[in-house]
């Protein structure tokens, strides 16, 4: 089946860790041509660390605000696809964002 849809905004995938959001996340983004993110290897990468270690270093509070920050960044800026975490979208703003303006499975 030739695929024609080459250039979406952003797809949202949303799942619990281990749910499959990456596996399917590439394979959906290979067929897109467009690319796949993960919103913790972001962040991980922004703030040179692994996730527990960053949450363990800013707390959750402070954690949740840098992670909805980086998803409101994500979101504005992406074309592609990204997977978040199932907490993710509870954000004040993120949620929003998310419901009105993009794709979510």
């Amino acid at each position: 089946m030739q695929n024609n849809y080459t250039n979406p905004n952003l797809i949202i995938l949303i799942g619990y860790m281990g749910s499959g959001k990456s596996t399917v996340g590439v394979a959906l983004a290979e067929q897109l041509h467009v690319d796949f993110k993960d919103l913790d290897e972001q962040i991980a990468a922004a703030y040179k660390c692994s996730i527990p270690q960053l949450f363990q270093k800013k707390g959750a509070k402070e954690f949740r605000q840098i992670e909805n920050n980086m998803l409101l960044k994500a979101l504005k800026n992406g074309i592609g696809t990204l997977g978040l975490k199932e907490v993710v979208p509870l954000f004040p703003n993120a949620n929003r964002v998310c419901l009105n303006t993009r794709e979510m499975l």
